[in-house]
């Protein structure tokens, strides 16, 4: 069995047409560097820009905190700890970071999803506001 996509108009617009306002096409992001700070009131208020901040205390990472890569300056806070679900893992080399899983953002103005590897976030999609 195949299944076959027909563009169909909505008004004047076609499918494909509202299809591309809401998506994005994949997009690669590069952070500069890694900061560690001990505590989360530590990290700057306002656009962080292209530096991710590790809040790493008593020996243990705790939180990953960066700019959305859609670049509209939404604060993405990634949890670290074991004891708060849901948690990621981090491994860091060379001063760069990378998580598993991916990272999935859905809110009001800011839907989506990406891997975050060696201070690359590549998307597999945004959807635009």
């Amino acid at each position: 069995m195949s299944i076959r996509m027909h563009w169909v108009l909505h008004g004047e617009m076609k499918f494909k047409d509202l299809f591309k306002k809401w998506w994005s096409p994949i997009k690669t992001w590069k952070y500069r560097g890694v900061k560690i700070l001990a505590s989360v009131s530590d990290i700057p208020q306002g656009s962080l820009g292209r530096d991710i901040y590790l809040v790493s205390r008593d020996g243990k990472n705790r939180w990953v905190i960066f700019d959305c890569p859609k670049g509209h300056g939404k604060r993405i806070e990634v949890n670290l700890m074991q004891s708060v679900k849901p948690f990621w893992d981090i491994s860091m080399d060379n001063g760069k970071i990378s998580l598993y899983p991916s990272v999935a953002v859905s809110a009001k103005n800011c839907s989506c999803h990406f891997w975050l590897k060696q201070n690359i976030a590549q998307a597999t999609f945004f959807l635009t506001d």
